[in-house]
């Protein structure tokens, strides 16, 4: 068909995708003070300062750059639709897409867009697109989206594994048997942070089986989350109302029944629970005075690596949790500092 519109009814693959993506050429091409003429002409105000708004700008990182694309290209939507009289075009800040059953068509539609930008607008396409089969699906704005479904586009997902490596070198130690989780809350909001993003762009996408996958796969991800409903859950997060030491004590040993508690109070690390074996392991004497906190057993602080050794040679986890300057309620406030997992092979 010449007419350049594209058949829904034809299911032979004939049909072709012009996606463009300007992200490297197109507004790195023209200046903010061409851009906030344009917006000054489009508001219909006087020139105004200009200077305020060139000062260390990035257009590629800062939120104004979206703004101010589709203020500037605005022009090439209107050429699109009254000059060309396109039906099939999407636009989003620099990144379009013309689509069409007839290639030529398409290709005369470029030579006149290049046209366009280059007098008009003094931009010029990214040179490295090109035109496919629809049948290969549409690479846009991080999918590919085909007939019945949308994919996450691969280089998302690769970047997002790189992340993931990234914290998962600072987070996790491994040094066979043991496997050491660090609890640095900095970083692990940084990474909840990029999880929420990349996993917020998966959610419009057909991606259950991608997302079951990388956690599975992500030891950082297992360790530190939990996937419920379709939402990452943070592990990590301690809850904020438990108002006495008893009841900090047994949250903690409740989450990780099978590892020995090292609780930290004042400048010991404290056991309020029998553990006689513990105990016995590492030559503690019970505590037989202590009216309030009921204490069981306890060791200084500047002891602790001693006796983590210990435990290490009886083939023990250690879950370590430091007492924070904070109080919450009427308690200071308790946090993981970092677990030593004993790794089960074969």
């Amino acid at each position: 068909m010449n007419n350049g519109n594209v058949n829904n009814n034809n299911k032979s693959n004939n049909n072709y995708v012009w996606p463009v993506r300007g992200d490297n050429d197109a507004l790195h091409l023209f200046s903010y003070e061409n851009i906030y003429r344009q917006y000054l002409k489009c508001r219909r105000h006087k020139r105004g300062t200009i200077n305020a708004l060139k000062y260390e700008v990035n257009c590629e990182e800062n939120l104004t750059s979206q703004f101010f694309a589709n203020v500037y290209l605005n022009q090439l939507d209107q050429f699109v639709k009254h000059q060309l009289k396109r039906r099939y075009y999407i636009r989003y800040c620099d990144d379009f897409v013309m689509l069409s059953d007839d290639r030529d068509m398409l290709l005369k539609w470029k030579a006149e867009i290049e046209k366009f930008l280059r007098d008009k607008l003094k931009l010029r396409l990214n040179k490295r697109e090109s035109f496919e089969p629809v049948s290969n699906g549409i690479d846009f704005l991080g999918y590919i989206a085909r007939r019945n479904y949308i994919l996450v586009r691969r280089r998302v997902v690769n970047n997002l594994k790189s992340r993931l490596a990234f914290y998962e070198r600072q987070l996790i130690r491994n040094n066979p048997p043991y496997l050491k989780l660090i609890y640095d809350y900095q970083i692990l909001e940084k990474l909840r942070a990029t999880l929420a993003s990349y996993f917020g762009h998966f959610k419009w996408a057909n991606s259950y089986r991608l997302q079951m996958s990388l956690i599975e796969k992500s030891e950082l991800l297992k360790r530190f989350f939990t996937f419920r409903g379709g939402r990452l859950k943070e592990d990590y997060r301690i809850p904020p109302n438990i108002s006495s030491l008893r009841l900090q004590y047994r949250y903690f040993k409740t989450r990780f029944p099978k590892d020995v508690l090292l609780f930290q109070v004042g400048g010991y690390y404290q056991f309020y629970q029998d553990e006689s074996e513990t105990a016995h392991r590492l030559g503690l004497k019970r505590i037989n005075r202590s009216k309030t906190r009921k204490v069981k057993y306890g060791f200084p602080i500047t002891f602790a690596e001693a006796y983590i050794d210990r435990l290490k040679r009886y083939g023990k986890s250690v879950t370590v949790v430091g007492e924070e300057d904070r109080y919450l309620t009427r308690v200071k406030e308790r946090l993981l500092r970092y677990r030593l997992v004993l790794q089960s092979f074969g």
